[in-house]
């Protein structure tokens, strides 16, 4: 057989599967262009037919809106099977309600990463509201094109939080001019594992709330607020701040601020700044928050003497050392938080009451059993001896409620 003809009949057959293939890889690719028309159709007929069934599309569209809003959760979410933008599946009329009701775009929480183009849904949805205040929370690392919407609509907004993964994610909030809107803002940190929380001077945190003239709520978690030389620049008046909260940050930030309707305070310590911001603010404070676990100088009982109206203070995590100091001085010193009816005190596993601190509490209680009326060490892991135990429960036979244990077991 000549060497061509055998090559030829080796050939013809691959060229032939070859050409099969593609026959049937193009009819595969025809009878999937069939499904999804045939998906779309389907989708179609079932949004008429959910369209001539539904009642809603028939009410009055103060009514139906009415409806919509009752189903949004306390923090909508952008996504697709998410109320608000699940109505959109429905049908037509129900989408065209969505549309038209402003008080289901007017909140937004949002997790990020999300998908590239994001910010201009976010836009859109923000848009949607119209007129009404936002509320906007923000978690993790997100671009500068979801900054840029939050500070064309920074006009608008009422409540903000901001869960940050990084230093910039919080810094955009200084390029904006102005939120005369804003009365809550929450900004945290998402800290991993053995990561340092990052710092921001005070004069930084200072003109993000210089910003906000209307703020009610201010709090800045797990960030350090650092130190700056004193300089001449005048206080930053917020009339409306009820609640600051810091955690961990000393009274240091309050040389820069005159909060006169204050009335809770969180921070880690105090240094030697509360005096002159007493005196210019006369806050009516009601709770104060000690968040400090090691240290209780004496520029705290200082502070402490000029809060004459707190009736609420917490201590997180104070070092065992400090508790009797405390209590002896609240026993002695009746100028000392006078209005006094509450005291918490959350302790750590490795800061446990020693019988010399039991003994100064039920001493402090005792004396003060008039006006205190609740009291909580939160955190002892051993149950206190007999005698300990029978103190605080004569007070608690006087009328005063006291919890002394693990949150969810109080051994008296």
């Amino acid at each position: 057989m000549p060497l061509g003809e055998s090559k030829s009949r080796i050939l013809m057959p691959v060229t032939e599967l070859q050409a099969r293939l593609e026959k049937v890889s193009s009819d595969i690719e025809r009878q999937k262009d069939v499904l999804q028309k045939l998906e779309w159709s389907k989708c179609a007929l079932q949004r008429q037919l959910n369209a001539v069934r539904d009642p809603v599309s028939r009410l009055p569209l103060e009514i139906s809106s009415d409806i919509f809003i009752r189903c949004l959760p306390a923090r909508p979410q952008p996504g697709a099977r998410d109320i608000p933008m699940f109505f959109f599946n429905i049908c037509h009329a129900w989408m065209a309600i969505a549309i038209s009701t402003p008080a289901l775009w007017a909140a937004i929480h949002i997790d990020f990463p999300r998908a590239e183009g994001f910010s201009e849904g976010l836009g859109t949805w923000l848009s949607r509201a119209c007129n009404l205040p936002l509320s906007m929370s923000l978690r993790g690392t997100f671009d500068d094109g979801v900054a840029t919407v939050v500070r064309q609509h920074a006009e608008k907004l009422r409540s903000l939080e901001v869960y940050a993964s990084d230093r910039h994610g919080v810094a955009f909030l200084q390029h904006i001019e102005s939120l005369p809107s804003l009365e809550t803002l929450t900004l945290a940190t998402l800290l991993e594992d053995g990561q340092r929380s990052f710092q921001f001077t005070p004069h930084e945190t200072v003109e993000i709330l210089r910003r906000a003239p209307n703020l009610v709520e201010c709090i800045f978690d797990e960030f350090n607020i650092g130190f700056e030389p004193e300089s001449d620049e005048p206080s930053t008046v917020l009339p409306a701040l009820r609640h600051l909260k810091f955690r961990r940050t000393s009274d240091g930030i309050l040389r820069y601020l005159t909060l006169p309707s204050l009335e809770t305070l969180r921070l880690s310590h105090f240094r030697d700044h509360f005096g002159p911001f007493w005196k210019r603010s006369s806050p009516s404070l009601q709770k104060l928050t000690l968040t400090t676990w090691n240290t209780f100088p004496p520029h705290t009982l200082e502070a402490l003497r000029l809060m004459t109206t707190v009736r609420h203070f917490e201590w997180d995590e104070p070092h065992i050392i400090y508790l009797r100091p405390f209590f002896e001085a609240l026993a002695d010193s009746p100028s000392l938080l006078p209005n006094l009816q509450a005291i918490d005190i959350k302790l750590e596993q490795r800061n446990q009451p020693d019988d010399a601190s039991y003994k100064a509490a039920s001493r402090a209680l005792s004396l003060r059993r008039a006006q205190i009326v609740c009291v909580e060490l939160i955190g002892v892991l051993d149950r206190p001896q007999m005698r300990i135990l029978a103190a605080f429960r004569r007070l608690e036979a006087d009328g005063m409620k006291i919890h002394i244990g693990p949150k969810n077991q109080n051994f008296i």
